[in-house]
């Protein structure tokens, strides 16, 4: 995990996916008004960004999860 500002992450995967093709959901597990955004993906990494959903405000949470899906 390489932390590149507030609510701005890129997750390393060990093991590469086959092909940037597979899915990634998000969420902010102590916070019903935090949106997980994932975008740009790569075989080996996963973008991620974390914001406040009433007004977009790029946010750290003490809490975040990904996972993803696909053929590795």
């Amino acid at each position: 995990l390489t932390d590149n500002g507030r609510g701005d992450y890129t997750l390393t995967i060990a093991t590469d996916f086959g092909s940037a093709n597979y899915s990634g959901q998000g969420t902010v597990t102590n916070s019903s008004r935090g949106v997980v955004s994932i975008g740009g993906i790569t075989a080996g990494t996963i973008p991620v960004t974390t914001r406040q959903a009433d007004d977009g405000v790029a946010t750290d949470y003490s809490s975040v999860s990904v996972v993803a899906f696909g053929d590795q």
